[in-house]
């Protein structure tokens, strides 16, 4: 175990480095001041372990290797950072893949049908919503895109036909935790969802209780 006395009269050592007037004059000429810490130590620990005197520039090229380091994870920490949010944005798009790009909204209810009839209630739940959707183009209130979110068709439709975003909301809500959050839909879950969506196409206004 090392002296305390020891220990303290080299911590007095180094203070004296960091306070002498060569560093402060090294440091207002623009110098490395990691590289120079680097030299220093380095100098006490050829010293005290009789080490070989290291060779002149090590310090700058350490100081150097460590900044670089520093850059280059900073660098990979925006590139994962942006794969991360480009992931995330294609996970929650609602058009991925198995969409009819002319298809109408007859057409993706009777999708939904179909597809509930044969037990996919799940997909028939997006294919519903989808139909909303279309619906909702149509109407000139949202532009459907690949790429776009469900809460970025809500702000759209908020400036464009306000009534209309309670019942929205509510079924993208729905569409969501069954699609994205797993959860399990049963045939009475599935017939509820399509039959407002129906009722509120057939008349085409949004007086449609959300409760």
């Amino acid at each position: 175990m090392n002296n305390p006395a020891t220990i303290t009269e080299e911590r007095q050592k180094l203070e004296e480095i960091l306070s002498s007037e060569e560093f402060a004059r090294y440091h207002r000429q623009g110098g490395n001041p990691l590289s120079e810490l680097l030299d220093r130590f380095f100098d006490w620990l050829s010293r005290r372990f009789d080490w070989p005197e290291m060779p002149s520039g090590t310090s700058s090229v350490i100081s150097y290797a460590i900044i670089g380091a520093g850059i280059i994870a900073l660098l990979l920490l925006i590139i994962w950072l942006s794969r991360q949010a480009v992931r995330v944005q294609k996970q929650k798009a609602v058009l991925p893949g198995n969409v009819e790009p002319n298809g109408t909204v007859a057409d993706y209810l009777e999708r939904a049908r179909r597809l509930g009839d044969q037990g996919n209630w799940k997909e028939g739940i997006r294919q519903a919503f989808l139909a909303l959707l279309f619906f909702l183009q149509e109407k000139e209130w949202i532009r459907v895109e690949k790429w776009k979110t469900n809460w970025e068709y809500l702000d759209e439709l908020t400036d464009s036909s306000p009534a209309w975003v309670p019942f929205f909301r509510r079924q993208a809500l729905l569409f969501e935790r069954v699609w994205y959050g797993k959860r399990m839909v049963d045939e009475a879950g599935f017939r509820e969802y399509l039959e407002a969506t129906e009722k509120i196409l057939r008349g085409g206004t949004s007086d449609v209780s959300t409760e």
